[in-house]
């Protein structure tokens, strides 16, 4: 160090600044790992990222003073300030293509090594050179006074642009801009991952979820939260031949009022705060696939009674939710599905087809999966042949396209009764009594079938045999002079037909009448439904029954074994959409030796759940 009377203080044995700035570098590192808080953090933070490295870099390239070979002061600095800007993404740039990514440590070490490898080589450069070359910071307290006044102007203004250039980003540190206002909210386990918890509930078993909140409003807000329970079903749309899910019903469940949570700043590389957290213990006491929605909102909200249907304003509860998170959720009962088949002939022979028809219920879920084993080291998985009605509120809706209510026709299906009391709806319109043109129902053991014309009506009937739990196929026809019944493919009876029908446009229906409660749903199972638009004579309704299909004259043809929750109409017309129902399962096996035979039946439903039935057959 040198110094004189002019109080001009200067360093030509070290380059003090170099030093200065590589233990600068070195005091930052302890208190950034340590993550101390505070101005001391902001102080040397700033330099060791804006100013250091460029001036680090402009002092190995130009250690001497300004000569043909060397840079001012004023330079140094302002290159210093737009070098560090360069460097400092370049050295992130470089980060992201290594393991170690742009992470605070991975960025603090990198400038670190950064500063050091080039302040070494600067002090080497800078030694290396005559002292009286060497470029060296000085300090003359008499600057001021001893130069002519444009200098003097010119001084003042650098020193003033260096003040504010280091003052303006700590106070843009300390007075933040305030940023996007938004609110995290999130719903997990009790194992705190929301991937993990379970969607399969029991009825009426309490379970426990796990709300969170972050604030990040930059003010204390004071949310409220609703729980809903909303069912969807599935509707056909005909306009964009697809299924559309709609809302049908919208359960008050409960609500958590007052959840205050203060500000909290999003601190980018370090520890997430806590976030405002409640365990919300409840349980369902409906069956059946529901969406579990939580909304949130920055204001108190109106009270509304619990497992009450809010589905007329629940549109608008939704959309005026600040915040909504959900999970689709399967309530089952505590009871398995319970396996159980018929087979025919009920007395079977060795090397004849025998039909094995699962008639197995599963309340909780859809059934989605059957297994067979015939007890002779054969197995099979079956074939959906057709579908279920439970008796209630199964139907299948085909539309109301005036392709189905022909004037003269043919209407026929496989029909598989359970019960035979009461009014069964096979196929109908669900109008008013003189507009169901075509209706064919069971009504106790009798078969029925009614013409309409808008406001007459032809009712016609035929009193069968039949049995519960066994396939029969059924047709009948109407030519404008007679009114034919078919079983198994045999002419019953034929009756005078009395009007000409006309068409409606009530949507036509298989299995049931008016949804979603009707006294007179058909409880079995119905399949390969046909409507002709004329007359088939005898010949042709044998060939039917024999698996032969008359396509001349068909309208719809719905095969009833589809896997999706559409009836496909094989003609491509008439689709139908499904609802509720369950789906059909046969397998047909022949027994190559006379014997007694243990066949095991077991099914599983979508809930995983799963059951066997074993039942003894024996083959003369």
């Amino acid at each position: 160090m040198y110094s004189n009377s002019k109080m001009k203080i200067s360093y030509k044995n070290i380059p003090i600044d170099i030093v200065l700035c590589m233990i600068w570098s070195i005091l930052l590192v302890p208190i950034s790992l340590l993550n101390i808080d505070g101005s001391i953090r902001i102080i040397l933070g700033i330099p060791f990222v804006l100013f250091i490295p460029g001036y680090i870099l402009i002092f190995a390239l130009f250690p001497t003073w300004k000569t043909d070979r060397g840079i001012g002061v004023i330079e140094r600095i302002g290159l210093s300030f737009g070098l560090s800007i360069a460097i400092i993404p370049l050295i992130c740039l470089i980060l992201n293509y290594t393991s170690w990514g742009i992470q605070l440590e991975s960025v603090l070490f990198s400038i670190f090594i950064f500063i050091n490898s080039a302040g070494f080589i600067a002090f080497y450069r800078w030694t290396r050179i005559s002292p009286d070359k060497r470029f060296t910071i000085s300090f003359n307290l008499s600057l001021l006074k001893s130069q002519n006044k444009p200098d003097y102007a010119l001084n003042i203004l650098i020193i003033l642009s260096v003040v504010i250039a280091c003052a303006l980003p700590i106070y843009i540190i300390y007075t933040p801009k305030t940023g996007e206002k938004f609110t995290e909210f999130y719903l997990v386990g009790l194992d705190d991952n929301s991937e993990k918890y379970s969607k399969n509930l029991t009825n009426g078993v309490t379970t426990t979820r796990i709300i969170e909140i972050v604030n990040h409003e930059y003010q204390t807000v004071n949310y409220t939260i609703e729980i809903w329970l909303i069912n969807y079903i599935q509707i056909y749309n005909e306009s964009v031949n697809e299924i559309q899910y709609v809302r049908n019903n919208m359960w008050f469940m409960d609500k958590i009022n007052n959840a205050t949570v203060n500000h909290t700043n999003i601190n980018i590389g370090m520890k997430e705060p806590l976030p405002w957290r409640y365990n919300y213990s409840f349980n369902i006491t409906r069956i059946g696939s529901f969406r579990l929605t939580f909304l949130l909102y920055k204001t108190p909200t109106n009270e509304y009674v619990k497992d009450k249907d809010y589905i007329n304003i629940g549109e608008q509860r939704i959309n005026s939710a600040y915040r909504e998170i959900h999970q689709w959720v399967n309530v089952i009962y505590h009871t398995s599905p319970k396996a159980n088949f018929t087979f025919s002939p009920d007395k079977p022979i060795s090397n004849n087809e025998i039909y094995f028809t699962s008639n197995s219920t599963s309340p909780e879920s859809r059934t989605i999966r059957w297994e067979w084993d015939f007890g002779d080291n054969t197995t099979s998985f079956g074939e959906i042949i057709g579908l279920g009605f439970n008796g209630i509120d199964d139907y299948v809706d085909c539309g109301n396209d005036s392709s189905l209510q022909p004037i003269n026709g043919t209407i026929e299906a496989w029909i598989y009764p359970i019960e035979l009391n009461g009014i069964k709806t096979i196929f109908t319109s669900a109008g008013d009594f003189e507009f169901r043109h075509p209706r064919l129902r069971l009504e106790g053991n009798t078969l029925t079938f009614m013409l309409t014309n808008n406001g007459g009506w032809d009712y016609h009937d035929y009193k069968a045999n039949f049995q519960p739990y066994t396939w029969y196929h059924i047709a009948v026809t109407w030519d404008g002079a007679n009114v034919s019944f078919y079983v198994d493919g045999s002419l019953k009876v034929a009756q005078r037909q009395g009007l000409t029908p006309a068409g409606n446009n009530a949507h036509k229906r298989i299995g049931g009448y008016i949804p979603p409660m009707s006294p007179e749903a058909f409880n079995g199972s119905i399949k390969d439904m046909k409507i002709y638009n004329r007359s088939l004579n005898s010949t042709e309704i044998q060939n039917n029954y024999n698996g032969n299909v008359i396509t001349n004259g068909l309208v719809s043809w719905w095969k009833l074994n589809d896997k999706e929750n559409i009836a496909y109409d094989t003609m491509g017309r008439n689709n139908g959409t499904i609802y509720g129902t369950y789906k059909i399962n046969q397998a047909i096996h022949k027994y190559s030796h006379p014997g007694t035979y243990e066949v095991k039946h077991t099914i599983t439903n979508e809930y995983g759940q799963i059951n066997s039935c074993l039942k003894i057959i024996v083959i003369t």
